[in-house]
């Protein structure tokens, strides 16, 4: 009778275990990571056991180049700072060894923008949009391409509150700021002053065979160039083989793959004027700055920061500063700058609303790029000439 006893019992015991394993399993099979673009990103929260979804607006999407091929890497909108960087440790992405990538990125979250800093770690440079550059300022809904001279690293873009960017295209003749791609019957315009990304992917401007991300196009110094995103890709310029960049005449013919792209400029369009919408470009030397941040940041100018080793003082009074803001929220004196190789140290001169880095109130403080320093309510992101 006993051991009848405890054998229903271990029966019993069993049988609970063997539903726990299954229900496991089955929450294990329901907890894949989904990832749309244009959709929403789904996963499960183990510990609550309850479903957690969010919408894909405000979010970094990186297209990192990985030869053969294009990788995707999606960060969420409540990320603040993001780090691109040859070595591992505590780097969000490590680019391919490859790529001879050796240096560090950080995207820097400031209001509704993304500052794109070069840390000027290894002397490494940069180039966005095809000009090279220590900086950069991504608006939402637009997109860059960051590589160096010769490859490519990654593509990346800022998706609007409805998850896609914005456009910048129509189907007309092109006017005075515009070109004109045309293939087959087909005729669509763009502006000058944004890249022209062409390739198969969804994320394109303009649909070619081939690679994901073949090509774009974009304007420097008053000429509309074209540079090969896959160095893979086949590509040709008026007959001319491709290998990095070309320039585009009035009319050209180009080649990618098997698609054929005729390139226009609008009739009188001889010199087009370059405007350049962000970022310090030319880089005569290596110098710190510190770089407007906020929504006011087009009506104030860069502060450009002393030589190596020497020091300055930041506030309102130009007798007692030799960096003036021009802010009632800035102290006469408000701050002392001392500056370094690739750093600065701020020390906060007992001003009346304080001196922030990263949001935290200090008295003394090593600040590298990609950090923002404010001044009372002023602020602004370390960078480089």
């Amino acid at each position: 009778m006993l051991r009848a006893t405890l054998r229903g019992y271990r029966c019993q015991i069993q049988m609970h275990v063997n539903e726990k394993i299954m229900e496991g399993a089955y929450t294990n099979n329901g907890a894949a990571r989904q990832m749309n673009l244009q959709g929403d990103a789904t996963s499960l929260n183990f510990k609550k056991q309850s479903i957690k979804t969010e919408s894909a607006a405000d979010r970094l999407v990186f297209m990192l180049y990985a030869p053969p091929s294009w990788k995707e890497k999606v960060f969420s909108s409540d990320k603040e700072r993001i780090i691109v960087s040859s070595e591992g440790g505590e780097s969000d992405i490590a680019l391919a060894p490859s790529l001879n990538f050796n240096g560090a990125i950080i995207f820097q979250k400031c209001d509704e923008k993304w500052m794109i800093i070069n840390t000027g770690k290894f002397k490494s440079k940069y180039f966005f949009d095809g000009h090279e550059r220590n900086h950069f300022l991504l608006a939402k809904g637009e997109k860059a391409v960051v590589g160096t001279a010769s490859t490519p690293l990654f593509i990346v873009f800022f998706l609007n509150g409805d998850g896609k960017l914005n456009r910048n295209f129509s189907e007309r003749r092109p006017g005075n700021d515009e070109f004109s791609l045309q293939k087959n019957d087909s005729e669509t315009c763009f502006s000058k002053d944004r890249i022209c990304l062409i390739g198969r992917n969804a994320l394109c401007d303009f649909n070619a065979q081939g690679a994901d991300f073949s090509s774009f196009i974009y304007q420097k110094n008053g000429d509309m160039m074209i540079a090969k995103l896959d160095t893979k890709a086949v590509m040709t310029v008026d007959s001319e083989s491709v290998e990095t960049t070309a320039h585009l005449t009035k009319k050209s013919n180009i080649s990618i793959e098997d698609t054929r792209i005729l390139f226009s400029l609008s009739e009188g369009d001889e010199s087009p004027v370059c405007r350049m919408n962000s970022g310090i470009y030319k880089l005569d030397a290596e110098k710190l700055v510190l770089v407007p941040a906020g929504e006011t940041n087009s009506e104030r100018k860069p502060l450009f920061l002393p030589a190596l080793g020497k020091s300055v003082f930041i506030g309102r009074d130009a007798a007692k500063s030799k960096i003036v803001i021009n802010s009632d929220k800035v102290s006469k004196q408000h701050a002392q700058a001392i500056a370094y190789e690739n750093s600065l140290l701020i020390l906060d001169c007992h001003s009346t609303n304080g001196t922030f880095v990263n949001k935290e109130k200090i008295s003394k403080r090593m600040v590298h790029p990609g950090d923002i320093i404010e001044f009372g309510h002023e602020k602004y992101i370390l960078s480089y000439v």
